[in-house]
């Protein structure tokens, strides 16, 4: 996990205060050239990853202040261990992330990891882009699931959609 170098006090100023509070995601996210100082083995790890786990803590801690819709709160917090989370994400793979090498195998090509070789068992249609891709451990063995996007499919307004009613 990834937390905040800097100690604030009272009186300090931040210029990302939201409603009164410090958004603690932007704090963290300037910080990690910081960070990787501090800690060498960070500089191991692709940035946009780094900044992916930063946004995925902001949107549990996020979940964690907000009340239910029956108006009750969650009961205390609990932090993981580092083998809580069982995937990560690079936010801005492509369609030429996805190679053939030598051997005529299906490699998909991770920043700060190279090529990495994978069952290629659905081609991405002609016409649709490769956005992200999540690299995920299972029980046996490691997926991992592409994003893709079509610029034809029109994207659905919600005002269309009627209110169901619970009964």
């Amino acid at each position: 996990m990834i937390t905040a170098i800097s100690v604030t006090k009272k009186g300090d100023k931040h210029p990302n205060i939201i409603n009164g509070y410090v958004a603690w995601e932007t704090v963290q996210l300037a910080d990690l050239a910081q960070t990787k100082k501090l800690f060498p083995e960070y500089k191991n790890i692709h940035s946009q990853v780094l900044q992916d786990v930063i946004q995925r803590v902001q949107t549990t801690m996020d979940n964690f202040t907000k009340p239910h819709r029956d108006g009750k709160t969650t009961g205390k917090l609990k932090f993981k261990g580092k083998h809580y989370y069982n995937s990560f994400s690079y936010p801005q793979l492509s369609n030429s992330s996805i190679v053939k090498n030598a051997n005529g195998r299906y490699c998909v090509n991770l920043p700060k990891i190279g090529l990495v070789p994978f069952v290629y068992n659905r081609s991405i249609p002609g016409g649709f882009k490769v956005k992200t891709g999540s690299v995920i451990r299972e029980v046996d063995g490691w997926y991992i699931s592409f994003t893709i996007e079509d610029k034809t499919v029109p994207v659905r307004n919600s005002t269309h959609f009627k209110k169901l009613k619970r009964y």
